[in-house]
């Protein structure tokens, strides 16, 4: 009976912790290191937010950019939704992903909140869409910036449908109303 308990509540554990497997990735690309001032590239991963949109949740690669130098800086992560500083015309990050790309007329990947990550030298980055065109934009310390009009190219690596957290949870508590069935059988 014990045993039959523990088995089923691995079941459980064990549907929930996949969840995470699911995510959807893509890769993503910016700019040209043989002629542009700021490229990158790497993977997003985000969940759907079932409208043909993404929130990016982790960002991984590289990114090159020159200030004072040249830096090839690796991605530490994805910033928090609305902490990327604004410029004009322009509104926090919301890490937003369109995919297939259909934001806007020009039917981009982002919108004017954009994707920002982290860098391992302290810098931000965001990447957003304005006037028709992708614009990467860096800020170190959150001070200075250098906007470059690069496009933006993404790929999907791995799109997998995510079930809803209801879902899951209507599995779950059917697995162990099942268990309370078994347990009342055993028990008479």
């Amino acid at each position: 009976m014990k045993r039959l308990s523990l088995v089923l509540c691995i079941f459980v554990l064990t549907a929930f912790a996949c969840t995470s497997a699911l995510a959807d990735t893509f890769n993503f690309s910016f700019g040209n290191s043989s002629h542009d001032s700021f490229y990158g590239s790497g993977l997003l991963t985000g969940t759907s937010n079932g409208d043909g949109s993404f929130t990016i949740t982790d960002v991984t690669g590289q990114t090159s950019y020159d200030f004072f130098g040249t830096h090839n800086e690796t991605i530490t992560g994805v910033l928090a939704p609305g902490t990327f500083p604004v410029g004009f015309f322009q509104v926090p990050n919301d890490n937003i992903l369109y995919y297939p790309a259909s934001y806007g007329f020009g039917n981009t990947y982002f919108d004017l909140g954009g994707l920002s990550y982290g860098l391992a030298d302290g810098t931000n980055v965001n990447l957003y869409f304005s006037n028709g065109e992708f614009y990467g934009q860096t800020f170190g310390g959150q001070s200075y910036g250098l906007p470059a009009g690069e496009r933006i190219r993404i790929t999907a690596a791995n799109t997998s449908p995510v079930p809803e957290p209801n879902t899951l949870m209507l599995l779950g508590t059917g697995v162990l109303g099942l268990a309370g069935i078994v347990r009342r059988k055993f028990a008479a």
